[in-house]
């Protein structure tokens, strides 16, 4: 904090190389001035980071300093070697003292409607809908500073955990088939879940717990059941299958014999998983 003003203190940022010189959002600002409220993308950098990973869509971001880094150590070898490594377009490159205006060209490929091919994408990060992101990167590194495509594709934890489910296992295949295709490298960034198992929520919701002895449910349970109204409910939106029940007491129930979910929460994930392992 810097003191002006008599007795108003002041935020005052710390300009350095590692904030590449930026000022923060509170530079300026009296102490008593509140922090502002965290977006959502922040929220999921967070979550990320409670799960010891990188938000999905800072991949990209470390990949572009891995990119720099190659051209600082490669201007380095320059400087020390009349000689020097890589390309001679390179050397061109550093003649002016500066690597490409472009180290990294990412552009995000996604499924389409039908979910049967990807298409590109421009896009806000964090509107994924999707448990698995994929970009085509050009990259322009000392040896290709023309550029060099890859295909990457990594997981967002902050997307049900980064689970796999029917779309991720589509947007993984489509992606791999992609880069086969072209005869380029394809890079997966791993940091999920496994196959997605999921709960019908509107049933669990809604069902209830026939016990053996209502006064002590210690003794254990017959079956499940759900009432006249939400029975209704579910037998329109197929969502369970029930069968009647008469209790000694001559009490009707409607028994649940099975749930039905919406796909992409049950063993087609597994199908899935089987297809792009």
């Amino acid at each position: 904090a810097d003191l002006r003003g008599g007795s108003h203190f002041t935020f005052k940022s710390i300009l350095t190389e590692a904030n590449n010189h930026r000022r923060g959002p509170l530079d300026g600002k009296e102490l008593s001035t509140p922090y502002p409220p965290i977006d959502n993308l922040e929220l999921r950098r967070l979550m990320a980071k409670g799960k010891e990973t990188t938000f999905v869509y800072d991949f990209i971001t470390l990949f572009e300093e891995a990119v720099s880094k190659e051209w600082e150590e490669y201007k380095a070898q320059q400087d020390s070697s009349s000689e020097g490594l890589g390309s001679w377009i390179a050397r061109n490159f550093w003649s002016s003292g500066k690597p490409p205006q472009n180290l990294i060209e990412a552009k995000e490929l996604t499924l389409n409607e039908a979910g049967d091919a990807l298409e590109q994408v421009d896009r806000m990060e964090g509107s994924n809908k999707c448990g698995m992101v994929a970009w085509r990167l050009r990259m322009h590194t000392p040896e290709q500073p023309g550029g060099r495509d890859i295909i990457l594709v990594a997981n967002d934890v902050t997307f049900q955990n980064g689970s796999f489910g029917v779309m991720e296992d589509n947007l993984f295949n489509l992606a791999t088939e992609l880069a086969m295709k072209e005869g380029i490298p394809r890079i997966f960034v791993a940091a999920n879940t496994g196959a997605r198992i999921g709960l019908v929520d509107e049933v669990k919701k809604k069902f209830r717990v026939q016990w053996k002895d209502p006064l002590n449910p210690l003794s254990g349970m017959e079956f499940l059941y759900v009432d006249d109204t939400d029975l209704d409910l579910f037998k329109k939106h197929g969502m369970a299958l029930t069968e009647p029940v008469t209790l000694p007491d001559g009490t009707k129930r409607h028994k649940l014999t099975a749930v039905i979910g919406p796909d992409g929460i049950g063993v087609e994930n597994l199908r899935g998983s089987g297809m792009i392992a």
